[in-house]
């Protein structure tokens, strides 16, 4: 019975907290109050009278005459102050119920004429199920319905004993809270952030939902203010994500004391499993405390406590004492997510700077500089997040090999990290990242079940992939397959998603060349340049883009003519001249003309590792293999950023070719001998 009390209170405590952080607003009442709770108007009701016996806005009406009192007792207020001050519509109203609910009038209490009794908030009912239904059922069965009603705690652990023992994973999804208390720091997120990363240390016990994926199924619900999330958007999500369970929560300030709700839900039943309940007087000086709680009553539900102290330590990779280094670090991934990389860095390092133990912001700043191309910095931070594996868990520790074999090694070992993580939790984002790999090693076959199940997933959980990546890769495999129908199927979805955008645009026109479909192509070629147009593009980068769309399109001699086009309009561009030089010498059009451009690029610049690269390949079409070897070594020696397989291959092809001269000599020898 005390179980099931506590629980109501745990209710009844809330509905108060929202109700005195509302308590000027003389327009909140039965709506607001439901829809802050996430209940309808009747649930709320009919809740509330099952537990203290009083109709909704009954209770609103008694919490605010209650606060009234406080501050008459104080004093240093009028009674027309305090009315407005508590959500009356008038003095003489609020005199009207203040008199009703105490029996004297508020005057009396400034003037300390009133015998002041206090009336306490409402307590749950104890209600003595078995009397009441005595009549109606046996007691056999009577018992049965109250130990599952006072005591559900006793089956669910139970159930959980046996989910487990079947050698199947829980799968848990974790809410981004509510944050009611007003404040203009993330708190709803950062409790998220640090629920998803600490119970991700239990791979062998649970499956945790990442936050991408449930952000995502949020946002493509058209959620994009997490204080308005109510418990069915949360449910929603959990089943799309196919989460036995969700953990969702409400933050509601009240003074200078923020109150943090914990609730575990059933996906399928929908019953609250659980609830926890903290206080925390300082949010800045108690944020890791106060996260940490969270995280050891949600961990103790789920029986994992025999590892919470090792995996305590672990949080502190992904989570922060410093509520500015959180701010900075959640700011720093939605620009991550909206691609701005360069103003995702400056809040990574403003995250740093506030807390420089922060390790888990390290991984986006790896991201975000491979992303823009800075080959230094992504060697940087890739080895200083590596370095730091010692305070990470298993699951942590599979990211950070990621980073290092994304930045020092070939896709084969990212393929085999990937595929660890894969074991653990199956991400869209993962099986993007393995296609891609596929697709960086030319193994199209390889990719395309990868990232047909990306969409798969994001067809279920009825949104869209987060970026146009995820159907870049899928339409440049089945394109390299030959699979051109899907491939415009593809483009099409993918044109819904991402209107306006430029690489999608880009491969559309090269499949309408590819098919030699000229109306369409033309179609596509000219809201190409529209949209290069639009984002301010230099007329010469326009026309040197087009070259390389009629180059992947298979159309040398078009591609050759653009880009002598664009090299007129910006002479000083090296970058057209090499792309120029690389398909006259690749096509074999003119080496010799491809080979006095890529003289004169290195003339200027003999650093210049893209065109190195193109003199290598020159030298080997003109059947000199060792010169070619020589300078293909130099160049892949100390090429720009990550592995470059088609590189590779031209070296590997080089390699082979000097491996095999003395043979060629010998045999050239012999047929001079026997002639």
């Amino acid at each position: 019975m005390n179980d099931l009390i506590s629980k109501d209170q745990v209710f009844i405590d809330k509905l108060t907290e929202i109700i005195e952080a509302n308590l000027r607003n003389e327009n909140f009442g039965v709506k607001e109050l439901a829809k802050i709770s996430g209940l309808s108007r009747y649930t709320l009701n009919r809740k509330l009278n099952a537990i203290i016996g009083k109709p909704v806005n009954q209770f609103i009406r008694e919490t605010k005459l209650r606060k009234a009192l406080e501050m008459l007792k104080k004093g240093g207020v009028s009674a027309s102050d305090v009315a407005y001050s508590t959500g009356f519509s008038s003095p003489a109203y609020f005199n009207k119920c203040f008199h009703d609910f105490y029996g004297f009038s508020p005057g009396k209490v400034k003037t300390g004429e009133a015998e002041i009794k206090e009336k306490k908030l409402p307590r749950p009912i104890r209600r003595s199920v078995i009397y009441t239904l005595s009549g109606i059922l046996s007691i056999g069965a009577l018992a049965v319905i109250v130990i599952s009603l006072l005591y559900p705690d006793i089956y669910r652990r139970s159930d959980l004993g046996e989910f487990l023992a079947s050698g199947k994973k829980i799968t848990v999804a974790v809410m981004p809270f509510r944050n009611l208390s007003h404040d203009t720091m993330r708190l709803g997120e950062a409790v998220q952030v640090s629920l998803i990363s600490f119970l991700s240390g239990f791979p062998e016990e649970l499956k945790v939902e990442q936050e991408e994926s449930i952000n995502g199924i949020l946002a493509s619900s058209g959620l994009t203010n997490y204080s308005t999330i109510t418990p069915s958007m949360a449910l929603s999500a959990a089943r799309k994500l196919d989460a036995n369970i969700f953990i969702s929560g409400d933050i509601i300030k009240s003074g200078n004391k923020s109150r943090f709700f914990t609730v575990l839900t059933d996906s399928k039943t929908k019953e609250v499993i659980k609830s926890f309940t903290n206080d925390c007087l300082s949010i800045e000086e108690n944020l890791f405390q106060i996260l940490n709680s969270i995280n050891s009553q949600v961990a103790d539900y789920f029986q994992i406590s025999r590892l919470e102290k090792k995996n305590m330590e672990f949080a502190k990779v992904t989570t922060t004492s410093s509520a500015e280094a959180y701010t900075f670090y959640l700011n720093g991934k939605d620009a991550y997510y909206n691609m701005e990389y360069t103003d995702a860095i400056d809040c990574f390092k403003r995250a740093l700077a506030a807390d420089t133990n922060f390790i888990w912001v390290m991984k986006f700043l790896v991201m975000s500089y491979q992303n823009i191309g800075d080959d230094e910095e992504t060697r940087k931070w890739a080895l200083r997040l590596y370095s730091r594996k010692d305070m990470m868990n298993n699951y942590q520790k599979l990211y950070a090999d990621y980073a290092y074999s994304n930045t020092f090694q070939t896709p084969h070992e990212s393929i085999k990290t990937l595929k660890l993580l894969l074991k653990i939790n199956d991400q869209p984002s993962i099986h993007r990242s393995l296609g891609a790999k596929y697709v960086n090693l030319q193994q199209y076959e390889m990719a395309i079940p990868e990232l047909e199940k990306v969409l798969e997933i994001y067809k279920k959980w009825g949104s869209k992939p987060l970026d146009y990546s995820f159907y870049s890769f899928l339409g440049v495999s089945y394109h390299e397959t030959g699979q051109y129908r899907k491939e415009e199927k593809l483009y099409k979805k993918a044109e819904r998603d991402f209107p306006e955008n430029i690489y999608i645009t880009g491969r559309q026109a090269i499949l309408a060349l590819t098919e030699e479909d000229t109306v369409r192509a033309n179609r596509f070629i000219k809201k190409f340049r529209s949209i290069l147009k639009g984002n301010s593009v230099p007329e010469a980068n326009i026309i040197g883009n087009m070259g390389s769309l009629y180059r992947d399109a298979r159309l040398p001699d078009i591609a050759e003519e653009y880009y002598q086009r664009a090299i007129q309009l910006a002479p000083a561009n090296v970058g057209w001249q090499n792309a120029l030089a690389f398909l006259l010498i690749d096509t074999r059009k003119d080496i010799n003309e491809g080979m006095d451009l890529v003289e004169n690029i290195l003339r200027a610049n003999s650093a210049n590792l893209g065109a190195l690269r193109t003199k290598g390949w020159g030298l080997y079409k003109q059947g000199k293999s060792r010169e070619a070897l020589e300078i293909l070594e130099k160049s892949w020696d100390t090429k720009l950023y990550g592995y470059d397989h088609a590189a590779f291959l031209q070296l590997d092809e080089v390699k082979k070719a000097v491996a095999e001269l003395p043979v060629r000599l010998i045999l050239l020898c012999a047929r001079v001998v026997f002639n």
